[in-house]
């Protein structure tokens, strides 16, 4: 994509041109970063997610325990801050797990 870029707009940006192979570095540095940060993320959010929804236990009372449908503002913000994991991935794997992120 950078070269693309650097293509199209080279004639009237030059530096594009002449800084091509230091841009190109960064970009693929930059990407390999987050494509690790993604793969710590995910790994976490599988922590979650198992511990979200443990099997059905019977609660002190006889009845059958409530399983948690939402990943805490506190949970989600660990992602976040801890491992670098946006949250807005958070909230569509949440989505897709039938669970809802507490933003507030």
């Amino acid at each position: 994509m950078a070269q693309v870029v650097i293509a199209e707009y080279g004639y009237h940006y030059t530096d594009l041109v002449v800084q091509k192979d230091f841009i190109i570095s960064e970009i693929e540095s930059e990407e390999k970063q987050f494509l690790t940060t993604l793969e710590k993320g995910l790994k976490e959010f599988e922590k979650l997610l198992k511990a979200l929804q443990p099997s059905i236990q019977l609660s002190p009372t006889g009845g059958k325990s409530e399983l948690q449908t939402e990943i805490s503002g506190k949970q989600a913000f660990k992602l976040y801050d801890t491992y670098g994991f946006p949250i807005e991935i958070t909230e569509d794997l949440a989505l897709e797990n039938n669970l809802t992120v507490d933003r507030e």
